[in-house]
């Protein structure tokens, strides 16, 4: 569940910088390493929950092709109290961005 939003979470900050900033996002060089650094985020955090269900149904996982991919018997479990904490505060980081935080503007070539 943790990893799914993780997952969840990187996905919609790279539509969310697609869209906020368009094509111009390209032309400033700290904005493309971080957008990038997101993406390779996002993407890994998706291999990792495929990798995680795939050995939960069928045994085996594509990742296992390339040698140093870990191998995950099972998700990692959290206890209750700190998922609880964990929730409350990504509540809190989504609250300061959609009501503290100033908007973003498009930048300029």
């Amino acid at each position: 569940m943790l990893l799914s939003g993780l997952c969840l979470g990187l996905w919609i900050g790279v539509v969310h910088g697609r869209r906020t900033w368009g094509p111009e996002m390209w032309s400033n060089r700290k904005m493309s390493f971080a957008h990038t650094g997101i993406v390779c985020a996002g993407y890994t955090a998706a291999a990792m929950l495929g990798s995680i269900g795939s050995v939960i149904t069928r045994g085996e996982t594509v990742g296992d092709l390339f040698g140093i991919w870990p191998h995950f018997d099972n998700a990692p479990a959290i206890s209750f109290g700190l998922s609880m904490v964990l929730a409350l505060l990504s509540l809190a980081a989504l609250m300061i961005v959609i009501f503290v935080q100033p908007k973003g503007e498009k930048v300029e070539s």
